[in-house]
């Protein structure tokens, strides 16, 4: 089954109490995918650009994680249920390519 790499873009909690909430949220989110997740990955600290000055306005990088989906229409779907949407960020996502 084709794996996705979803990178997470904004929607980073302010407070401690938006941090349990959203925690919470994201853990519900992982349990519904089940096996489909491939690898939570984690939330990204202290992000960066790195290259030609105002390359992109899009948001900083916020997290990852990797999933499997039986199609790319499939990965939008999973992509679209994910909490980040409530919390002012998005997802972006790619195809992992195997490499042999």
């Amino acid at each position: 089954m084709p794996k996705y790499f979803f990178v997470y873009h904004g929607g980073m909690p302010r407070t401690r109490q938006e941090a349990q909430n959203s925690l919470t949220k994201w853990n519900d989110w992982f349990a519904s995918l089940g096996a489909r997740v491939v690898d939570r990955g984690a939330p990204a600290k202290n992000p960066r650009r790195v290259g030609q000055p105002g390359a992109s306005a899009a948001p900083s990088v916020s997290g990852y994680s990797v999933v499997v989906a039986d199609s790319e229409a499939a990965a939008v779907a999973i992509a679209e249920s994910c909490p980040i949407h409530n919390e002012g960020g998005s997802v972006e996502l790619a195809s992992v390519v195997e490499l042999r």
